[in-house]
């Protein structure tokens, strides 16, 4: 007995890339990625109070209003945000400090030498292994995808 085209077990080449195209689409349509990521985030600037520049001077592309862009690991930006300048955790940081330093320091004297601000970057890209942290003309912070959710960033130093 002859087989005939299209009996038996034997498919079609037709059928077969039909099938391995719906294949293909259903593992695409249900792998999905990370989930997107919200990155809350500090900055804290200090100011040498011997140098007599405040912080003002000393960080003056970093205000109230700046922004902070997000890149990943090729310098491509994936996010933006903005800095908020917070005024009680920049009195609660002052105080820190003033009661670090003792001997007659109050807070009142550190206020000009420090600022503490918050931003917050919505929709970034998950499971990235790094993201950069660009803030004013200063050099990108690298911060891993777990830190990114939270990073605390400081420049200068108490």
């Amino acid at each position: 007995m002859e087989a005939r085209s299209g009996e038996g077990n034997a498919m079609r080449p037709a059928t077969l890339i039909t099938i391995a195209a719906i294949v293909i689409a259903a593992a695409a349509g249900c792998s999905s990625g990370a989930p997107p990521v919200t990155s809350h985030g500090t900055l804290t600037l200090y100011a040498d109070p011997l140098g007599g520049v405040p912080v003002a001077q000393g960080y003056p592309d970093i205000t109230d209003g700046s922004q902070v862009v997000v890149t990943d690991s090729g310098g491509n930006v994936i996010g933006t945000g903005t800095l908020a300048y917070d005024k009680t955790q920049t009195g609660v940081q002052a105080s820190v400090e003033a009661s670090m330093l003792g001997k007659g320091i109050n807070a009142s004297l550190l206020l000009p030498d420090i600022a503490v601000y918050n931003f917050t970057v919505t929709g970034l890209p998950g499971g990235l292994p790094r993201y950069g942290l660009k803030l004013g003309n200063r050099a990108v912070h690298w911060e891993t995808g777990k830190a990114i959710k939270d990073p605390e960033l400081t420049l200068g130093s108490p």
